[in-house]
């Protein structure tokens, strides 16, 4: 999966869960900031991605997590 794919899936998934209406999700977008989420929300983010990816997400790692970027790349290692 290319970086790119990678990045509009995850903006897909984060736009699903986010509370503010936004109509573009850009990476320096912060999580909590510009979308609205919370730590029950990280939680979530972190599950789908497990089970979209195939990847393993600490918990550690998702509170870390700031930007869109942040996830992307999180993904991408």
């Amino acid at each position: 999966m290319t970086r790119d794919e990678v990045a509009s899936r995850i903006t897909d998934l984060i736009r699903d869960r986010s509370v503010v209406e936004v109509e573009i999700i850009r990476e320096d977008m912060k999580l909590v900031e510009d979308l609205g989420f919370d730590s029950l929300d990280r939680i979530e983010l972190g599950i789908v991605i497990e089970d979209e990816f195939g990847i393993e997400v600490e918990d550690s790692v998702l509170k870390e997590i700031a930007t869109v970027r942040d996830v992307i790349n999180m993904v991408l290692r």
